[in-house]
């Protein structure tokens, strides 16, 4: 495996060097990287007679950055969801634009989309039990909260 970096320039310059990481499906890079750079893998792979596969994949990548705890935090405090538990009707703040909103179980199945008018969704046909509500934004960042219809 080999990892580099894109310069200004278009150039590339190379951190990990062919590196061998033997028969893995998953490599924990160790070499400390810049957020808001510009990277690229290249992955070659061999036989076990050391004859090169046909196909070598350089994929590019840019490095994002970390969220700290607080960060998360904050972003919670961003929509606001009630009444939970609701007998009839969900109420959703949010200052991020809503794009959709998902009805999904807990096996991850989708029920069915949610009509969101005036900020309320009418859960009044809906079975007594939990679910979970997915949202998604305009940015499309989803959020996952659980309620219960009593």
């Amino acid at each position: 495996m080999t990892l580099g970096k894109y310069t200004a320039g278009g150039g590339k310059v190379l951190i990990l060097d062919n590196q061998d990481v033997g028969y893995v499906n998953e490599y924990q890079i160790t070499t400390p990287l810049e957020d808001g750079t510009n990277y690229f893998y290249r992955v070659v792979g061999y036989n076990y007679q050391s004859e090169q596969f046909s196909g070598c994949y350089e994929i590019p990548f840019r490095l994002g950055f970390t969220l700290g705890i607080s960060e998360v935090q904050e972003d919670k405090n961003d929509i606001q969801i009630y009444p939970n538990p609701t007998k009839d009707f969900i109420v959703i703040g949010s200052k991020n634009k809503i794009k959709n909103i998902n009805l999904v179980d807990f096996s991850g199945r989708k029920l069915r989309k949610l009509k969101f008018e005036n900020d309320k969704i009418d859960l009044n046909d809906l079975s007594k039990g939990n679910y979970i509500l997915q949202i998604q934004f305009k940015d499309n960042t989803v959020y996952n909260k659980t309620i219960t219809k009593e």
